[in-house]
């Protein structure tokens, strides 16, 4: 094979490798970014509280109160517990205590 051809067909398998109409990565892709309206229609509840606390149930998953304050769809509590992953990775989401959220559950 020349050094030509040869060429030729490692750009070809180069080309190959590079992905034809690539889509956004995210490092969790349990929850695509969506609006918040759309957030809200799929969510059981919606509600903003702040951070009241967060114990650590296992190695891996947290549980974090939350003080209510509204409540725009669903069954919520004043005092509001959610569990989460402590690993962003597998979808998990670490919340700042004294901070106010808006959450879709």
């Amino acid at each position: 094979m020349t050094a030509l051809r040869r060429a030729i067909v490692v750009v070809a398998l180069v080309g190959a490798l590079v992905p034809v109409g690539a889509v956004p990565a995210w490092g969790c892709s349990c929850v695509p970014r969506t609006s918040d309206a759309r957030a809200a229609e799929r969510a059981a509840a919606v509600f903003t509280g702040v951070v009241s606390s967060g114990d650590q149930l296992t190695d891996q998953t947290v549980a974090w109160s939350f003080a209510v304050d509204s409540v725009y769809k669903g069954e919520v509590h004043e005092e509001q517990e959610i569990v989460t992953s402590q690993q962003s990775s597998a979808c998990g989401f670490s919340f700042d205590e004294g901070r106010r959220y808006l959450i879709f559950a």
